[in-house]
């Protein structure tokens, strides 16, 4: 019998020695309040939702929440020291041009891309003065003659869907192969068709059924994309169309295709091109050679970390859509 009496006689003493110590003797701001439960133990709450209960040193208290308050300060990077050392860069440069953040011209391969179209996908004629209402489309030959009253001239169209997205055009070069040729040699000029036409419509004198050209013989752009001179000897003929590829690609102009023409005397200048319905050597089609890059299209700058609660704002942001440069006019000053 002592031992059981013994052992809720120490209890009530430890319970008793707990409750007294929760008991504040000296209440201070920010105290809690201590509840007798008298069993021998005491509920102690601190209440935040009376601000008499607690004071603050860079903290806030709302929604029942408490936080650390945020601390204003700033700093500027204008210097290439200020931008030297962030957390994290990738493609981007700020060496180049201290006090700023560019994008890298970071590239990839030179790639060769072929533009070969077969009869179905070709869309190619020629405009014959001879014959003024005559379609063309479908002729396995592309005929250029630039006499005056028996002018012919080849009309061609590529689309440009295979080069991808954010390429940078180097050099672009349309290749038609001569099968036949007058002894005569003769300048022919490549320009820019300005309207829209259609392979099984297209003549002399309409681009469309029913829709004349401005001019018969074809509305196209004054300036000249690239001129080749063209004698007896067969083969493939190659003209420069690096600039137009790349308005057509970034849609600076729309891609109506090109023509083939020239102007001379009464001498018999006839050549004569495959054309994408020919059917024998489907190599010798007319064809569009580009060679492309593409750019690092994505940059990444983290800055350095600017202290705990530190509230940044850029200043100024600005953003190029390319960082292509041109070296020469487009259009030669025009």
């Amino acid at each position: 019998m002592r031992r059981s009496s013994a052992a809720p006689i120490a209890l009530v003493l430890m319970l008793s020695a707990l409750a007294v110590a929760l008991v504040p003797i000296h209440p201070a701001a920010a105290d809690p309040t201590s509840t007798n439960n008298l069993d021998g133990t005491s509920d102690v709450v601190w209440n935040f939702s009376n601000p008499a209960n607690y004071t603050l040193s860079n903290v806030r208290v709302a929604g029942g929440l408490a936080t650390l308050r945020p601390q204003v300060t700033w700093w500027n990077s204008t210097t290439a020291a200020d931008f030297a050392g962030p957390d994290s860069a990738t493609n981007v440069d700020y060496t180049t041009y201290p006090g700023d953040i560019v994008l890298s011209t970071t590239s990839g391969v030179s790639t060769l891309l072929t533009i070969q179209p077969d009869p179905a996908a070709g869309l190619d004629a020629y405009l014959d003065r001879g014959s003024v209402t005559l379609n063309h489309g479908g002729d396995t030959t592309l005929i250029y003659d630039a006499r005056g009253s028996t002018n012919r001239r080849p009309i061609l169209q590529f689309s440009l869907a295979s080069i991808p997205a954010g390429a940078v055009i180097d050099d672009a070069k349309l290749g038609l192969y001569m099968s036949a040729a007058a002894a005569n040699p003769s300048s022919a000029e490549l320009h820019a068709v300005t309207p829209t036409w259609a392979e099984a419509q297209v003549t002399w004198n309409d681009r469309l059924t029913g829709t004349p050209w401005t001019t018969a013989g074809g509305d196209y752009d004054a300036r000249v994309i690239d001129v080749q001179s063209l004698n007896a000897v067969l083969g493939w003929k190659t003209w420069n169309v690096t600039q137009i590829v790349d308005l057509w690609y970034r849609s600076r102009i729309p891609n109506n295709g090109m023509i083939l023409l020239g102007s001379a005397g009464g001498t018999n200048l006839d050549k004569t091109f495959w054309s994408s319905d020919y059917a024998v050597d489907a190599t010798l089609r007319p064809k569009l050679d580009i060679r492309y890059r593409v750019l690092g299209a994505t940059g990444e700058y983290i800055s350095k970390v600017g202290g705990p609660g530190s509230l940044v704002a850029w200043q100024s942001i600005s953003w190029n859509l390319t960082e292509r440069s041109y070296v020469s006019d487009e259009f030669n000053g025009v």
